[in-house]
């Protein structure tokens, strides 16, 4: 098996983790409002778009590619609806202790600034993975012969 469609399959599987995760995290939300779905349909696209960027032909390569791109604006975008793009509300999630006035750890009811950054960063690998410009360095080697 080639690297780049083991890369593509990991890729994947990890699409499908995020699924799983964020329909046990949004399990709360999901029904209320529309907005907690788009996780959940971000990774099943991540998921078709990492078996469609395994193709041959080019043009489902590019339509992979304008699809990881995509990916990647839903992350920015989830960041700003959870953030605001606040800087104190990335900051308070640096301080992975915090405790409320009787020293108990506040947990829940807030939303993780940086979990909608997985999806640019996935977004991100796919998108160079895509690109004509990756390539391993072996296959280099062996097109210079």
């Amino acid at each position: 098996m080639r690297k780049d469609k083991l890369l593509y399959l990991f890729l994947a599987f990890t699409f499908v983790g995020l699924l799983v995760d964020i329909r046990f995290e949004h399990r709360d939300v999901l029904g209320e409002v529309w907005e907690s779905n788009i996780p959940l349909v971000t990774s099943m696209v991540g998921v078709v778009t990492a078996f469609l960027a395994m193709s041959k032909k080019a043009a489902l390569r590019l339509v992979a590619g304008a699809l990881f791109f995509l990916i990647t604006l839903v992350g920015v975008l989830g960041v700003w609806e959870h953030t605001r793009f606040r800087p104190i509300m990335f900051t308070r999630y640096l301080n992975l202790a915090e405790t409320d006035a009787n020293g108990q750890r506040i947990r829940g009811g807030q939303r993780p600034s940086f979990a909608p950054m997985s999806y640019t960063l996935l977004g991100s690998i796919g998108i160079v993975l895509v690109s004509r410009r990756f390539r391993w360095p072996e296959e280099e080697s062996s097109d210079k012969r």
